[in-house]
Order: structure tokens, then sequence, then C-alpha cells
């Protein structure tokens, strides 16, 4: 999110963060973007509303 080429600033951004400490920073970094702080599972998104997903894994 914070990547975003300007010419996407239009855009609205979802995350999806299974971690509270790091969704809330999501959330405070991001605030004009929709973070929820959950498991993937358990986010209730709306049929054929996303034109793209990204999916991002850090192993440490």
């Amino acid at each position: 999110m914070g990547m975003l080429p300007e010419s996407l600033n239009e855009c609205k951004l979802y995350g999806i963060e299974i971690d509270n400490i790091s969704g809330r920073i999501a959330g405070q970094l991001y605030q004009k973007n929709t973070i929820a702080v959950k498991g993937y599972e358990d986010v209730e998104l709306p049929d054929s509303f996303f034109d793209v997903a990204v999916r991002k894994c850090s192993f440490w």
C-alpha cells in the first residue's frame, strides 16, 4: 500500500491482517484504506467486487 504508484492513488484498497498489532499499525499508516484485523476466512467480502487480489506472505 505504501509503494502504490501515484497513478493509482484514487483506487480503493482493502487489507486483511490477522495479527492485532500489525493490523492496528497498518490502519494508522494507511488511514484512507480499509484494514480488517481478523483471519481471512472470517472477513466478509462481496462477490464480483475486486479487480485484483494480491497475497503477501512473510516468514521470519
